[in-house]
């Protein structure tokens, strides 16, 4: 349980830092910032600390698990369940 309570612990801060990331990118253009020297650097680096949390935190829940990828369905269950008509003898030589 100690595990699934630390992946959830990093999961939050990531999160975190992704919105702050997210409210600092709306606060640049929000007061008119983004068109001077400090508000590019403060976009770039927002930019920067939002997609580097991003993927941590990616990376994060797929190791642990929480967005598995589930098996498609056969679209038809019927023809997947139903043998064969004529199967395949891979021992069987053709002309003899």
């Amino acid at each position: 349980m100690n595990l699934q309570r630390d992946i959830l612990g990093l999961a939050l801060i990531c999160l975190t830092i992704v919105l702050l990331s997210l409210a600092g990118l709306a606060w640049a253009f929000v007061t008119a910032l983004a068109f001077t020297i400090d508000g590019l650097l403060l976009i770039l680096i927002c930019l920067m600390m939002g997609s580097t949390f991003s993927l941590m935190l990616l990376w994060l829940t797929k190791s642990a698990g929480w967005f598995a990828r589930q098996p498609s369905p056969a679209k038809n269950p019927a023809a997947a369940a139903a043998p064969a008509e004529n199967p395949v003898n891979p021992s069987a030589r053709e002309g003899k």
